[in-house]
């Protein structure tokens, strides 16, 4: 009987994993593509429960093809696309589709007024880097200020987390492994 390890990333296009042996070598490896959705210019979503979950559950049932009768999983760490903003209720569940970083340019004014009106330089002093259209709390707030029926998503939301974050909460309560 081997213990065995399972490595998993989430990416922007799909899903990725590993199953390995402690020594570190790889018995067999699996990959799950997806698809990113662009409902308006400059936006770039996934849907975490197809796009994420569905992508880790099909790439931990390949890997598991491929492991004997005999062997166990030690252990699953998961790594994924960060910093997504993934608004969660406190149930863990998707209050809307996640917002990927870098790539979704929503709050590009927000950006340029901030940085406007604070400055580059207290910016970094305080935040460590400069603004993106891509960080956290500038999407926040882009995504409910404009149009109020996504004040509900911001008042319902819980645990805005990463896409990892909300895998391994599933692993925990789901049976679909």
């Amino acid at each position: 009987m081997s213990e065995l390890l399972i490595g998993v990333d989430l990416g922007t296009s799909g899903t990725s994993g590993v199953l390995a042996q402690p020594d570190g070598e790889v018995l067999a490896a699996a990959e799950k593509d997806h698809e990113v959705s662009m409902p308006k210019p400059g936006w770039v979503e996934h849907d975490a429960e197809e796009d994420w979950w569905g992508g880790f559950v099909a790439v931990c049932s390949e890997l598991l093809e491929s492991a004997g009768d005999d062997d166990s999983v030690a252990a699953v760490c998961v790594s994924g696309i960060a910093p997504t903003l993934f608004p969660a209720g406190e149930d863990g569940r998707p209050l809307r589709p996640a917002i990927l970083y870098g790539v979704d340019t929503r709050a590009s004014e927000e950006v340029e007024e901030l940085t406007e009106k604070y400055g580059n330089g207290k910016i970094i002093e305080v935040c460590g880097n400069p603004l993106t259209a891509g960080t956290d709390w500038s999407t926040i707030s882009e995504v409910v200020e404009p149009d109020p029926k996504n004040r509900e998503v911001y008042d319902e939301l819980y645990p805005a987390t990463r896409p990892m974050s909300h895998v391994l909460a599933d692993i925990q309560t789901r049976e679909e492994l």
